[in-house]
């Protein structure tokens, strides 16, 4: 595994909604703690986390700083740095129950790329929990393809994939990046948006009733985390 050349930035909140698929009091944040909220993290400064049902984030690795940036009214950033070997960093969230979802979930993060790496550095993750290929959500950003990417594992062990791409997302750019599964009407979606919190790529993948139901681990959150992807 490479870790040459990505430096992964995120800010202000990362949030995961079990009950419905599009609560916000705002489109893109900043965003305050409600009965929805099961993870909200700001990183203004440190790691945070205003729901207080599930843990702090912790630091993880060497390349882990907090760094202003152009979004003024989103208060400051987190700087993931993975530009070698040694740094590597990340964040983890302790294991919880109310971090495990099965049912409707948004999950949102504003993120900057600085560059990109090769082999699976090239493809930043930015929130997954998971054990081995098995996620109960995943969400992150497969630039060799040029895709923002959604998944889950279904209690059959199948992972299903939701896909936005065309090679929309440079480096040195703000991009809004929500990840919303619908349990009801059995889809789940990427949006992305701009630094202005335009629209500018979406796109909804319809999944059948028998796979419908995400698999559920007792491992932590991972945000940032450099992580092999298999298939899709």
């Amino acid at each position: 595994m490479s870790f040459i050349n990505r430096i992964l930035a995120f800010m202000v909140s990362i949030l995961l909604f079990p009950t419905s698929t599009m609560i916000a009091q705002y489109l893109c944040g900043p965003y305050n703690s409600d009965e929805n909220t099961v993870l909200l993290m700001h990183f203004d400064g440190d790691l945070t986390n205003t729901y207080g049902n599930s843990g702090n984030g912790l630091q993880n690795g060497n390349g882990v700083s907090f760094n202003a940036n152009s979004l003024s009214h989103l208060g400051q950033c987190l700087s993931l740095d993975n530009s070698n070997s040694t740094n590597k960093g990340y964040i983890s969230v302790p294991p919880s129950i109310s971090l495990n979802l099965s049912e409707s979930w948004t999950i949102e993060a504003w993120v900057y790329f600085n560059s990109f790496g090769i082999g699976d550095a090239a493809n930043p993750t930015i929130v997954s929990k998971a054990e081995s290929d098995n996620f109960n959500y995943f969400l992150w950003y497969h630039n060799s393809w040029g895709s923002a990417k959604g998944r889950f594992t279904n209690s059959n062990n199948d992972a299903v994939n939701t896909a936005v791409g065309n090679n929309t997302i440079s480096t040195g750019q703000w991009y809004h990046i929500a990840y919303i599964r619908d349990n009801e009407q059995h889809t789940h979606k990427l949006v992305k948006r701009n630094s202005d919190e335009e629209r500018f790529g979406q796109n909804e993948y319809q999944f059948s009733v028998g796979s419908s139901v995400p698999i559920l681990n007792a491992q932590e959150l991972l945000i940032g985390s450099l992580q092999k992807v298999g298939g899709f």
